[in-house]
């Protein structure tokens, strides 16, 4: 972990237990410890539909989350951009590559397509960041070896920039580039816990 570091990798934290604050600065502790530096981002594994654990990670001291979706099984406009929970800038995963193969039942030979699709949504509706989460583990598995080709088509797109989450929550921050999460019915819906 630390050599990817050194080169310019970002590692975040993938928490695993967020039922208290002291949990949460546990697992972040021991990436820092083996890190030597502060850790800014985080995901929940398994995800999250929960207000209250977004507000345990802001007080955790994390600057972004990526832990929500809004849909698993289709493309949905709130998983483009980000919103500002007080002061966590939570980047909605977009595309990830387990729902792509279960929830949207996407054949391999269509992934560049529907991210290609989700690109055009963002650019329509006004979106400054779509966020794609990829296991590492599945790229040597039916579907997941996409992930190469997405690569390639992303890089050949001259009108996206690639960017860290903490890259992307600094410009997010610089530049107004987020919702406030003000309305959580809007954002979080009844489903939400909060």
């Amino acid at each position: 972990m630390r050599a990817l570091s050194a080169e310019g990798w970002e590692i975040g934290v993938h928490l695993n237990k967020t039922d208290s604050v002291q949990e949460i600065l546990h697992q972040k502790e021991i990436i820092e410890r083996l890190l030597r530096h502060k850790c800014v981002g985080c995901r929940v594994h398994y995800l999250t539909q929960d207000v209250k654990v977004l507000r345990r990670i802001e007080r955790s001291g994390f600057l972004y989350d990526s832990s929500i979706t809004f849909s698993k099984d289709k493309l949905d406009y709130r998983n483009m951009d980000c919103i500002k929970l007080g002061n966590l800038i939570i980047f909605p995963i977009t595309i990830m590559d387990a729902y792509l193969f279960t929830y949207m039942n996407i054949r391999e030979e269509k992934v560049v397509e529907v991210v290609a699709k989700a690109l055009s949504e963002a650019k329509f509706h006004g979106r400054n960041f779509v966020t794609i989460l990829w296991h590492v583990g599945s790229v040597r598995m039916r579907g997941g070896r996409a992930f190469f080709n997405l690569l390639d088509y992303i890089a050949s797109r001259e009108d996206i920039t690639i960017l860290r989450g903490q890259d992307a929550c600094e410009l997010a921050l610089k530049r107004g580039l987020y919702h406030e999460a003000e309305d959580l019915n809007y954002w979080f819906g009844r489903n939400w816990r909060s």
